[in-house]
């Protein structure tokens, strides 16, 4: 049980990271379409990097 929740931790963190780093980085777009492939790209590193 703790490997798994620290597993999840961890998870959430790298989540709450990317996060942050989309709202930080995203500027004003017209529609959400334009803000999608860089989200993505974070997105696809990170479940790669998992």
């Amino acid at each position: 049980p703790f490997r798994d929740q620290a597993l999840l931790d961890e998870k959430r963190n790298a989540l709450a990271e990317l996060e942050a780093e989309l709202e930080a980085t995203a500027g004003p777009a017209e529609n959400d379409n334009e803000a999608a492939p860089d989200g993505n790209a974070a997105a696809e590193r990170n479940a790669a990097a998992a």
